[in-house]
């Protein structure tokens, strides 16, 4: 199948840590400015160290729904913290322009080394979602690690992963190297998306700087520290170009060696893009 793209937003937020209201009122602002994309994505924890309940968390979510539905995109919600059942998930929606919220992705591996894991949870599972005849996948912040995780969502067809995450100024550089890494080890897109203008959980400054590599590892757009929206149109020929060149999933797939990663894996579907009725 040719001709098959989609063009992406990130949203690269400036954000208060303590300061939700304030965080919330000026990414719906950028969202409300977005003409054009089919999913937009945005930063883990965007809103700021708060947790919401899932009735708070719904309310929240009809809203952002509103506004993907009237601009026409899928909308990934980067990374919220909401309590279910006595337990703290961070937690990607995906909300679909028709749906509401098909799906989610949640963080699998709260990160040990800045004591996530004493409030968070991981998720049970992963997910591919399939857009337009595209699939893609989610792996929240310091999921990208995992190698086995992203190896997992490419050879269940996964051909873009998005990573909305926090990353300090100083573990940019190594990020960056994941994020090529990453797509070319699966020939997939990896695309990045950073808050700026802010600090980490232990301090550190945080100053975006978020990226898009191409299945052959290659950078295609990258933002500096402003609060921006990079937004990019992802040629899926390429993926199927690079992949016969790079076989390297098909070895996997080959091979009679036990390589394949046994995590969860569901498949969700999001509503196809539609004409708008009135160009």
């Amino acid at each position: 199948m040719q001709g098959r793209k989609l063009k992406i937003a990130l949203v690269q937020s400036g954000r208060q840590r303590y300061a939700p209201e304030k965080n919330l009122s000026e990414t719906v602002k950028r969202l409300q400015k977005l003409d054009a994309a089919d999913i937009v994505c945005l930063p883990e924890v965007w809103l700021g160290g708060v947790v919401y309940t899932e009735k708070e968390m719904s309310r929240l979510l009809e809203d952002l729904a509103s506004i993907a539905k009237e601009k026409r995109f899928v909308l990934l919600t980067g990374g919220l913290l909401e309590k279910r059942n006595g337990k703290v998930f961070d937690v990607c929606h995906v909300i679909d322009k028709e749906q509401g919220v098909p799906g989610e992705q949640i963080k699998l591996f709260p990160s040990a080394a800045v004591g996530e894991r004493g409030f968070l949870d991981g998720g049970p599972e992963l997910a591919v979602f399939h857009c337009d005849g595209v699939s893609l996948g989610i792996l929240v912040c310091v999921d990208m690690m995992y190698p086995e995780l992203a190896r997992a969502l490419a050879l269940s067809g996964a051909e873009v992963i998005f990573n909305p995450a926090n990353i300090p100024d100083d573990r940019n550089p190594l990020w960056h190297g994941l994020i090529r890494t990453r797509a070319a080890e699966n020939t997939v897109f990896v695309a990045y998306v950073n808050n700026t203008g802010t600090t980490y959980l232990d301090g550190r400054p945080v100053t975006g700087r978020s990226m898009v590599a191409s299945p052959s590892g290659d950078i295609l757009a990258a933002a500096g520290e402003e609060a921006k929206i990079i937004t990019l149109s992802l040629d899926f020929d390429l993926v199927e170009k690079q992949r016969r060149r790079w076989p390297y999933l098909q070895d996997v797939k080959d091979s009679d060696r036990d390589l394949m990663c046994a995590f969860p894996l569901k498949h969700i579907g999001i509503s196809k893009r539609t004409e708008d009725p009135s160009s």
